[in-house]
């Protein structure tokens, strides 16, 4: 899915990361995670060194950075998607920049993977699986007020709060995968990874990506 991810603060006089002090904190999910390589990207792009923020970075789950941006306690910052994202940006926070706004276009954010030992001794097993997920973004995309009613109940929310996280700017439910080919290429640039693996090492035969699109 194409879920949309923003940096967000808190701090009125911060609207870019040049306006970061030596003493600002930004919580990401862990060392190398998407978050942290977007954060990366804008840092390129900004301050002309994609680790020039690095030694002020808090690893922290989502719920825990919120409560600690909200509380105006250790962090001053949050790479945050939703719901959390919307939490925060209700309460008066602010986006500096976008996930979409730094890779300039839709982004595979979430997608599933599994073992070649999987797909090659089980096959009806991966097929089933692939079937029901595209059985199930087709569903999502034409009933999805049917969806947020089924779902609901599960995370413990009304349906009108899921419908909205559900269509929350940017999502997008698919099995295209989109992106993948500009965040490996930044990834090698920036020191995260040694070098793009070969398409066989990343995709299976059924792969839908931006390539088959021409791009």
């Amino acid at each position: 899915s194409f879920n949309e991810m923003a940096i967000v603060t808190d701090q009125k006089n911060i609207h870019s990361l040049a306006d970061f002090t030596a003493n600002d904190r930004i919580a990401i999910l862990s060392p190398a995670c998407t978050q942290h390589v977007l954060l990366s990207m804008l840092a390129e792009e900004q301050l002309g060194d994609p680790h020039a923020l690095d030694t002020q970075l808090v690893s922290m789950s989502h719920p825990d950075a919120t409560n600690a941006l909200l509380a105006d306690t250790e962090i001053t910052a949050h790479v945050a998607t939703p719901p959390y994202l919307g939490i925060e940006l209700a309460a008066g926070a602010h986006v500096i920049a976008t996930g979409r706004e730094i890779m300039g276009q839709p982004f595979t954010f979430i997608t599933g993977v599994t073992t070649i030992r999987f797909h090659d001794e089980q096959s009806a097993a991966y097929n089933a699986f692939l079937a029901a997920l595209e059985e199930s973004i087709n569903y999502i995309n034409h009933n999805m007020q049917d969806a947020a009613a089924m779902l609901a109940p599960i995370y413990g929310i009304s349906e009108s709060e899921l419908i909205t996280q559900m269509q929350y700017d940017g999502t997008i439910y698919s099995t295209k995968l989109e992106g993948i080919e500009k965040l490996s290429e930044a990834m090698v640039r920036m020191g995260f990874i040694r070098k793009i693996p070969d398409d066989e090492q990343l995709y299976f035969e059924n792969a839908q990506r931006d390539e088959d699109s021409g791009k």
